[in-house]
C-alpha cells in the first residue's frame, strides 16, 4: 500500500490528533491480519461491513473497513512523532 494522501481531521485538546490515510489500494483480509501485528487487533469479519481496529501499543487507534482505501488513526500527543513515523512507514510496507 501507498499513501496517496492524508488528511488531519482533528488535533484533540489533550494534544492527540487524527489523521486519514487515502492509500492507492484496498485494504484485505491480509493486509488487516498484517497491520495487526503493531497492537491488538478486533476484526469484525460477521459484520455486514467488514469492520476493523488495532489498538496501539502506545495507546493510539487505528480504524478501517475491508474493501476500502481508508484508514483513520488516532495518535497520542505524548508518542504522535513516532507512531506516526512507524505507522507510515508500515504502510509503504505492507
Amino acid at each position: 500500500m501507498t499513501i496517496m494522501e492524508l488528511e488531519n481531521i482533528k488535533n484533540l485538546f489533550d494534544g492527540s490528533s487524527i489523521i486519514d490515510y487515502k492509500l492507492t489500494s484496498i485494504i484485505t483480509a491480509d493486509s488487516i491480519l498484517k497491520m495487526g501485528t503493531l497492537g491488538k487487533l478486533d476484526y469484525y469479519k460477521s459484520f455486514p461491513t467488514r469492520y476493523f481496529k488495532i489498538q496501539l501499543k502506545d495507546g493510539g487507534m487505528i480504524r478501517g473497513i475491508e474493501g476500502e482505501s481508508v484508514i483513520r488513526v488516532q495518535y497520542h500527543a505524548k508518542s504522535k512523532n513516532e507512531s506516526q513515523k512507524l505507522i507510515e512507514s508500515y504502510l509503504q510496507a505492507v
